[in-house]
């Protein structure tokens, strides 16, 4: 007894049998045999087909049904960019859409399944579908918490009918990614050589993940790469490259770290670049010659600051004074002012103008023998009056450091009521 669908075949070995190629000329379009064994076509309805032996000529019977199923259609694709963050966050949410269409005559019902090429079958928020017949309709496949492992999946979802065919089926090819885990640049200098720190988090999952470390500089076209096992260095490490001889001067140095698929998004990529300047090294020579000029500079200029007056030694006089020295300054004194009464009579004979008496106040200076002596005391008059012009002429005369006139005395007269 043979059954199944319209279409299908059924092949039955008679090798026992003996059966000839005689026995199938009552059955020619659907009947075949080849070395003793018997192949047929199931139609539509039941059949009944009689073998007789050659040997024996015994008869045999083969009975078969087959039905006609309903044709049913189905036509998936999966939604662009479902799948770019897979691995690093819980998936929820449509995949794909298909569009479904039942027979004339009977409804389309179904199994939805997605499946990937590590054996997982991803949990849907529904799976069965049901459409009415002589129906279409478009439903939405969508995943349901899924988080992949990392790495390079083939997805493929399929639309299975009631009676178990495989109406369709549909490919993808995606990358599940890791999160929870971070490297990249911490810092990149150009003092000459090129050094670039890096730093990572949970690196531990990089172990046989190649990652590469990409150094140029556009000025110049030059570019270096370095392959760097993250994962077996004990501290996060330095990279030193050394100085390519070709940079100048504030030339712009990119530095990028990237590892291979499905490690190659991190969960912060702003630090996977970084960028300096290039600083050229400094020679002892120019270093030494900065030194002895700033030595010159600050020596030219002490000395400017000296002749000039700003700088220089004050000579201090600390020596009490004695009774000697105070009698000779009451000496002086009384001589100032013989000599400032006899030039006043001097005027008033020698001019017609004539001046009223100024009463001239002489300030008796009394020194006590504790204090220091000072060196020339500040009398404030004003030189527009006699008496301050008195006053000018005896400091004039008490001053030890101007030299003094010699010029004729009716000169210096002159001068001194000149207005």
């Amino acid at each position: 007894i043979g059954c199944g669908t319209m279409g299908g075949g059924i092949a039955m070995n008679f090798a026992n049998v003996g059966i000839s190629n005689s026995l199938i000329d009552d059955y020619p379009n659907y009947v075949s045999i080849d070395n003793n064994l018997l192949t047929f076509s199931i139609r539509n309805g039941v059949q009944n087909i009689s073998i007789t032996n050659s040997s024996d000529e015994l008869d045999y019977f083969i009975h078969s049904a087959g039905y006609q199923l309903p044709d049913y259609s189905a036509s998936c694709d999966f939604t662009p960019g479902s799948m770019d963050q897979l691995g690093m966050d819980s998936l929820t949410g449509q995949i794909a859409t298909c569009t479904l269409s039942s027979s004339l005559s009977e409804r389309f019902t179904g199994t939805i399944i997605v499946s990937t090429s590590m054996g997982e079958l991803v949990n849907l928020k529904e799976n069965r579908f049901l459409i009415s017949a002589n129906q279409s309709e478009i439903i939405s496949i969508n995943t349901s918490s899924w988080k992949p492992d990392a790495g390079i999946l083939e997805i493929t979802l399929k639309i299975i009918d009631s009676y178990g065919r495989e109406i369709e089926s549909k490919s993808l090819e995606a990358i599940s990614r890791s999160s929870g885990w971070n490297v990249g640049i911490n810092e990149i200098t150009a003092d000459d050589d090129i050094m670039i720190l890096i730093t990572r988090t949970s690196y531990e999952r990089l172990a046989d993940v190649t990652c590469t470390l990409k150094v140029e500089s556009t000025e110049h076209s030059w570019e270096k790469i370095l392959i760097i096992d993250i994962e077996s260095y004990t501290n996060a490490p330095t990279i030193k490259i050394d100085n390519p001889g070709i940079l100048q001067k504030d030339d712009v140095v990119n530095a990028e770290l990237r590892c291979s698929s499905p490690y190659d998004i991190d969960d912060n990529p702003s630090d996977d670049t970084a960028q300096t300047f290039y600083k050229p090294p400094k020679s002892e020579i120019i270093e030494s010659s900065e030194i002895l000029f700033g030595v010159i500079t600050t020596g030219i200029i002490l000395m400017l600051a000296y002749f000039s007056g700003f700088i220089g030694t004050a000579k201090i006089q600390s020596k009490k004074p004695t009774k000697k020295a105070n009698k000779h300054v009451k000496q002086e004194i009384d001589q100032t002012s013989i000599v400032e009464n006899k030039e006043i009579k001097e005027i008033e004979e020698t001019d017609d103008i004539s001046l009223e008496p100024s009463v001239i106040e002489e300030e008796i200076i009394e020194i006590d023998e504790q204090q220091e002596i000072i060196d020339k005391p500040i009398i404030d008059l004003d030189d527009a009056t006699a008496s301050g012009r008195l006053a000018s002429l005896r400091n004039e005369i008490m001053d030890d450091e101007r030299p003094p006139d010699n010029r004729p005395l009716a000169d210096r007269m002159s001068d001194f009521f000149k207005e």
